[in-house]
């Protein structure tokens, strides 16, 4: 009961969730909690101590799988289960990695000198994959720009008409090679990676290829300008938070830091490698598709998303029709493209015939002003540019260097456009969503969910982004764009 589905979007269940942690707070439940709560304590250590192992167990079986598979097609069923144990994975560590999270910003903010926060000692981390997607771009962009004519060939180029023209040269067929060689490692990534029928990066390489040409273009236009270093930031709060404690408290504080980065690392590597599982499970559908419409049984490669996988497997079978699978994969169709247009609320009730209603709630603004909107603060450091509103990737191609990256939320299939931008602000997203740690690795400067961002902000707009405080100014009113 964790999870419902309202037209076609997944829900959380907040307040079941929350009835289950109450049960272990003894000011709820008094000393009946307290076996309960050492019980859970003594668990959560087991987990702290066995989960960095299990992920990286799970991160080389699927690595090992990806390696065994070479040429061949996907097995459906390999896939799918290396893509479930591995979500369950995921979903220990992301609970254990917030709670740590949390508790090092509270000791951060009570021990420390006021301005160092869990912010600044989670950002510069090694070893995140999906930062190194980004870095990757970047040292794409970077090898560019040190040819003119190859730059200048990028910055004129239409994306879209882009590799065929690298390949009249030399240098221009050098960088396809390490184009393609980045795809080939990391072109699993996807807008909407969790959908299955989302297309993946390799299959649809153009927001790669934009993020590339505005790094171009930055590099070569102001190639002088200052370099955000998180890492350096982060190692000296952390000396300069060490320097004031005692001996004991340092070590406490030494030892929560560790687990605290260990499981925030962690988290974002298994999501990444799942992403990896679940492209490889996409693959297999798709080649199930292909023999199902070679064979007549489908009249689209993409209507394999609109059936379940026992329908699949049955009209693979003869056991379901071919006008009976058109049927279905219509009606779910018309339904999938009602459903999108949609407008989600933000928040569902559950009736007592289990049926989920919209709950009309009046906007989350507790702490915006005319000028003034406050989220939370995820990415360090402070920026002032112009706002570009972008709901869906497709719209991210309008971006431009520089400016100020407003969506609705951010997924690693969004990794590119950060690149592009100055700095990043969503509606959706906590200190543990991919856009958080991403802006950490990179230094660029973030406030998440904050309410009616993509209301209040216009396209154009004058905006300072607050990275430390969480907050987002606007200097400019809509009336003078």
């Amino acid at each position: 009961g964790l999870f419902g589905r309202f037209y076609g979007r997944v829900y959380f269940n907040q307040t079941l969730f929350q009835a289950l942690l109450n049960r272990f707070y003894p000011s709820r439940a008094g000393w009946r909690a307290v076996p309960r709560f050492f019980a859970t304590a003594l668990r959560a250590g087991w987990l702290l101590l066995i989960l960095p192992a299990q992920s990286q167990r799970m991160i080389a079986a699927i690595l090992s799988q990806l390696r065994a598979d070479g040429p061949r097609l996907p097995d459906r069923a390999v896939w799918q289960r290396l893509g479930f144990a591995a979500m369950e994975i995921h979903l220990a560590v992301t609970v254990l990695a917030e709670l740590l999270y949390q508790a090092l910003d509270k000791l951060a903010r009570h021990w420390g000198d006021g301005a160092t926060t869990a912010v600044v000692l989670t950002a510069g981390l090694t070893g995140v994959r999906s930062a190194e997607a980004g870095q990757a771009l970047t040292d794409l962009a970077r090898f560019a720009a040190r040819d003119e004519a190859l730059h200048v060939q990028i910055e004129t180029t239409p994306s879209e008409n882009l590799l065929v023209a690298l390949d009249a040269t030399d240098v221009g067929r050098a960088f396809a090679a390490r184009f393609a060689a980045f795809l080939a490692e990391h072109g699993h990534g996807a807008a909407e990676e969790f959908e299955l029928a989302a297309p993946r990066w390799r299959n649809e390489p153009l927001i790669a290829l934009r993020a590339i040409q505005s790094q171009v273009l930055l590099e070569t236009t102001d190639p002088r300008r200052p370099r955000a270093n998180p890492t350096a930031d982060r190692l000296a709060a952390t000396a300069r938070l060490a320097s004031r404690l005692g001996l004991l408290r340092r070590a406490f504080f030494r030892g929560l830091l560790h687990w605290a980065q260990t499981f925030i690392a962690a988290r974002e590597n298994l999501k990444y490698h799942f992403v990896i599982a679940h492209g490889r499970l996409r693959d297999a559908y798709l080649a199930q598709a292909r023999a199902l419409t070679a064979a007549g049984q489908l009249t689209d490669v993409a209507d394999i998303f609109f059936l379940t996988a026992a329908e699949s497997d049955a009209l693979a079978a003869g056991r379901l029709t071919a006008g009976a699978a058109s049927e279905q994969v219509a009606e779910r169709r018309q339904q999938w493209e009602i459903d999108r247009q949609l407008a989600p609320p933000a928040v569902l009730e559950q009736q007592t015939d289990g049926r989920y209603w919209p709950v009309s709630t009046p906007e989350e603004t507790a702490g915006h002003s005319e000028t003034t909107l406050r989220g939370f603060a995820a990415g360090p450091g402070a920026y002032t540019g112009r706002a570009r509103l972008v709901r869906t990737l497709d719209e991210g191609a309008a971006l431009q260097p520089g400016e100020v990256l407003v969506a609705p939320a951010a997924s690693p299939g969004w990794t590119p456009l950060f690149l592009t931008a100055g700095a990043l602000i969503t509606e959706i997203g906590g200190a543990l969503s991919h856009a958080a740690i991403i802006a950490r690795e990179r230094g660029l400067p973030a406030v998440l969910n904050v309410p009616g961002a993509l209301t209040r902000i216009q396209t154009g707009q004058l905006v300072h982004v607050d990275g430390f405080a969480g907050t987002v100014r606007m200097l400019q009113n809509v009336e003078d764009l």
